[in-house]
């Protein structure tokens, strides 16, 4: 093919979504004037990290998947791929700072009366959006439940593996991949 002759694409198949998520994915596409695969993808992704790690499939007897999903929208700058992301990860931002509030009124109540009050666990979480392997994996191990990272640029996360190693050479790109698989990191 040529380099700038581009294939059509498919048509993304919104008939696989319920009734409800195929309206809303298509108001939002039509909200803000883009392909309906800007808002169904990050649909797809936000809903696997919502699920986390609370259900699995059993493939087979001796095989489980788990909601994991790596997916990322790619188009021309401007064709507003981050505004029609930040509207499907905003119930996540929600939920988040709903968990943060929520920590923090226990956290003082705490500091008010300790004998009454247990102390809280760790701030629980729900979304990243830029992190050091090991800060990842910190989270991670607080938030058994799982954590989905929004990330409004794929490059900054390519760009970003390994950026904290000597050299640039270190093992973040193999973390990610045992993050798919839903491996044990320790």
């Amino acid at each position: 093919l040529p380099l700038f002759d581009v294939p059509e694409a498919p048509s993304f198949p919104v008939f696989v979504f319920p009734e409800a998520l195929q309206s809303f994915v298509t108001e939002a596409a039509w909200a803000f004037s883009c392909p309906v695969d800007f808002a169904a993808v990050p649909l797809l992704a936000v809903a696997a990290g919502a699920i986390g790690n609370r259900r699995r499939i059993f493939l087979t007897r001796s095989h489980q998947q788990p909601a994991v999903l790596f997916a990322c929208v790619i188009g021309r700058p401007g064709t507003t791929k981050s505004p029609v992301l930040e509207a499907i990860a905003q119930p996540l931002e929600d939920a988040e700072i709903a968990l943060k509030d929520a920590w923090y009124e226990a956290k003082e109540k705490h500091e008010e009366d300790p004998e009454g009050n247990p102390k809280p666990g760790p701030l629980p979480r729900v979304l990243a959006d830029d992190a050091t392997a090991e800060g990842l994996v910190a989270r991670l191990a607080e938030s058994p439940r799982g954590i989905t990272m929004v990330r409004d640029e794929l490059a900054a996360l390519v760009a970003g593996l390994d950026q904290y190693r000597s050299g640039g050479k270190g093992n973040d790109r193999q973390l990610y991949l045992k993050l798919w698989s839903q491996g044990t990191i320790r």
